[in-house]
């Protein structure tokens, strides 16, 4: 009886799996609101990852070396990688495939880092560390479901 409603309901009486997928599911709701916050301020204007990554291959194809449009078409691959790390660390039970998850979060945080990396190399954008630093707390969030075993011991 010491329940007061059918929707009362606290993060401790979930199962493991559970709380898993919601802690993934932030992750990967963060990863991608971090992606279209600004990454650079180009042109007077702030730009989202995206535009930033499309703006590497415009420069990689100009004035600037080879490796910058590299990096700017490779940028979309770690969104994928959160995608696919956010289905194995949800959608199975099995811990290494979690582990593996993890493995790929981990590798999609350190691309992002490199774009980062990249453009304040050549110097060439003003970064704006906000949209990283969210993607990359968003990834971590996954990273952390993955690892994190949700069994409660009452």
């Amino acid at each position: 009886m010491g329940r007061s409603g059918a929707f009362d309901l606290s993060f401790d009486d979930l199962h493991g799996s559970t709380k898993r997928a919601i802690v993934a599911t932030c992750g990967l709701v963060l990863a991608a609101v971090g992606t279209f916050l600004p990454w650079a301020r180009i042109g007077g204007r702030t730009r989202s990852g995206y535009d930033t990554a499309d703006t590497f291959v415009a420069l990689g194809s100009g004035e600037l070396p080879a490796l910058i449009a590299w990096i700017g078409r490779w940028w979309y691959t770690p969104a994928f990688l959160i995608v696919f790390a956010w289905c194995l660390v949800v959608a199975s039970g099995r811990r290494w495939h979690r582990l593996v998850g993890v493995g790929l979060v981990l590798v999609a945080a350190l691309l992002w880092w490199v774009f980062v990396y990249g453009a304040d190399r050549w110097g060439r954008l003003a970064m704006n560390l906000s949209g990283p630093t969210v993607a990359s707390a968003g990834a971590a969030l996954i990273a952390t479901s993955g690892f994190y075993d949700f069994t409660t011991s009452k």
